[in-house]
């Protein structure tokens, strides 16, 4: 999706021409607001680490995807999720969002890209270390810690 004047949706024939090849991928990115990240085969989509990656307000359109560091990070504050349902309602709900919003969301995008993304090792192994820390007061206070109850994961 791209914001210069209104949007774009590139989608391709199958045969791998689209019906905007005249866009650069890149310079389509980085000036694009907002950007679709479907569903991939994975843990989540790849589409999903480039629109963070150039800037661009992350649209996830999966029903039940696991975002990564989920437990530490709110994705409703820099990016929108819809159901694969409402992917025709798509141009009215971004539409719908004040400016003010999506402002927000874009600095909060920039703050979380250079906290969590930029170096993602560091992250999960930062995550980790707090969970220990977690475990280590609870069991300091009395609360046992005998580990029994969270599956994780």
């Amino acid at each position: 999706l791209h914001n210069g004047r209104d949007l774009i949706m590139v989608c391709t024939n199958g045969g791998g021409r689209g019906s905007a090849q005249h866009w650069d991928y890149k310079t389509l990115m980085l000036s694009s607001v907002f950007s679709v990240a479907p569903a991939g085969n994975g843990l989540h989509s790849f589409r999903l680490a480039e629109a963070i990656f150039f800037g661009s307000i992350p649209v996830i359109v999966d029903d039940e995807v696991t975002l990564p560091f989920c437990s530490v990070l709110d994705w409703r504050r820099f990016s929108v999720r819809i159901r694969q349902s409402q992917v025709s309602q798509l141009p009215q709900l971004l539409r719908a969002i004040p400016p003010a919003e999506v402002a927000r969301m874009q600095t909060r995008l920039a703050e979380v890209k250079r906290k969590y993304f930029l170096f993602p090792f560091n992250t999960a192994m930062a995550i980790l270390h707090l969970r220990v820390r977690e475990a280590q007061r609870a069991a300091a206070k009395g609360d046992g810690g005998g580990g029994g109850g969270g599956g994780g994961g």
